[in-house]
């Protein structure tokens, strides 16, 4: 997706460069996952995830 030129917040609109990525990551059949390794960076918020 391309940046979105500004995100809303409480107090209104901020003119940020905003962007939504989303991945998905194959499992091999049968196995159970163990744990998820999430990056450790302060600016980067993760607001969900799934397995399925």
């Amino acid at each position: 997706m391309p940046p979105a030129p500004y995100l809303y917040t409480a107090t209104g609109p901020l003119s940020n460069n905003v962007s939504l990525y989303a991945t998905t990551v194959p499992l091999t059949e049968g196995k159970q996952v163990a744990f998820v390794g999430l990056p450790n960076i302060e600016r980067m918020h993760i607001f969900a995830a799934a397995i399925s």
